[in-house]
């Protein structure tokens, strides 16, 4: 009879995370790793650090979470988590806990996170719509400028942002055009970058 167990991997040995959690990212300096628990009644987000060991993370209203990065240091955990008006992105900080990230305008269904930049600052992700057109556009997200939305490769239709350099200047994801899904790159100054694959 078998159980998944999360673990923590060094040279020096395997930590086993206790049962039902699954991690799922790391910290870039390697002690901070985060990811969900399913304990039967609902989702949550777990932050294991070296020096606090396993803490579980407040969700939004509540209810399921679930994480999908770390940010360099292990200070920024970022995700989606469920209310009442449906999955919102969140990013939680140390010193500020939990923030709910909203959704881009006419793409309010849904929202997640899927990355972080090193310092925590810029957050990028998808926010879905079942009525709009388009479906899902890719986001940056900071204090300052609250969500930005992304837009889509030329004749697209859809985008999902999946990734952000350390400096929080490039995203990378996938945009669906007319020829099929097509990977991209996003600066602020070249914008959406078709690569061809």
């Amino acid at each position: 009879n078998y159980q998944d167990k999360a673990f923590i991997w060094t040279p020096s040995a395997m930590l086993s995370i206790p049962n039902g959690m699954n991690a799922r990212a790391i910290s870039g300096d390697g002690l901070a790793v985060t990811g969900g628990n399913n304990d039967g009644n609902k989702l949550t987000v777990f932050l294991w650090t070296a020096a606090d060991g396993l803490l579980t993370l407040p969700s939004l209203e509540g209810r399921d979470s679930t994480a999908n990065d770390i940010n360099e240091n292990g200070s920024v955990v970022v995700g989606h988590s469920l209310t009442a008006n449906g999955n919102r992105a969140f990013r939680w900080s140390q010193p500020h806990g939990i923030q709910n990230l909203g959704t881009l305008t006419n793409f309010t269904n849904w929202s997640t996170a899927e990355g972080v930049s090193a310092d925590g600052a810029v957050v990028v992700g998808t926010s879905y719509s079942d009525r709009h057109p388009d479906g899902s556009r890719a986001f940056r997200w900071d204090e300052s400028n609250g969500m930005q939305d992304l837009g889509t490769l030329l004749g697209g239709v859809m985008a999902s942002a999946r990734g952000i350099n350390t400096l929080g200047t490039v995203i990378v994801g996938v945009s669906a055009t007319p020829v099929g899904d097509r990977a991209f790159k996003w600066t602020e100054n070249g914008g959406m970058q078709n690569l061809g694959a």
